[in-house]
């Protein structure tokens, strides 16, 4: 079961800005609708959708990958993609013009985002990264993403993700 709150920030003073925090004082500053699910922690999309309710195309599913420009050169990137649809890594090489993108390690994601896999949130990072979001996503009525935890969900419409994105992103390709 879940609850919603709307517009909630977490107070600890003994950590530093989470991801969390930092995506909702991003969607408060830039006065984007929200609401803020409390849930038990989930790690999966088909456990989201029997917690939150929403269709399996309404999920948002956030990897973080490395683009090769040569063997061993390569840029992180986010893929930002429709929950239910499979990611085609060669589509995005093409487009972003590299060798090939390939998932980045679990130890190097929770290094560089400081999140968890099954947590990544599509924006809300200390460091911005380029961003390849699948137009599909901006049809739905509205989107479920991970905030950077795995016991809450930010429900919110598509545009209010695109702006989130585009507020942090170094660049935005939508595919």
């Amino acid at each position: 079961m879940s609850t919603e709150h709307e517009n909630d920030i977490p107070q600890d003073e003994n950590m530093s800005k989470s991801v969390f925090q930092t995506v909702i004082e991003s969607l408060i500053a830039q006065s984007i609708a929200h609401s803020v699910m409390e849930h038990e922690p989930i790690y999966t999309m088909q456990e989201a959708q029997e917690v939150c309710g929403n269709l399996p195309e309404e999920g948002v599913k956030v990897l973080f990958a490395r683009a090769y420009t040569s063997k061993k050169a390569f840029s992180h990137v986010l893929i930002v993609w429709t929950g239910n649809k499979q990611v085609d890594f060669d589509q995005i090489a093409q487009h972003l013009v590299v060798k090939r993108v390939k998932l980045a390690n679990p130890e190097e994601v929770n290094k560089q985002l400081g999140v968890e896999i099954g947590a990544l949130s599509p924006f809300g990072y200390s460091g911005s990264y380029p961003v390849v979001l699948d137009s599909d996503l901006l049809n739905q009525n509205e989107v479920y993403i991970n905030p950077g935890v795995h016991n809450k969900t930010i429900k919110m419409k598509p545009d209010a993700l695109h702006s989130g994105i585009e507020s942090s992103a170094s660049v935005v390709h939508i595919l």
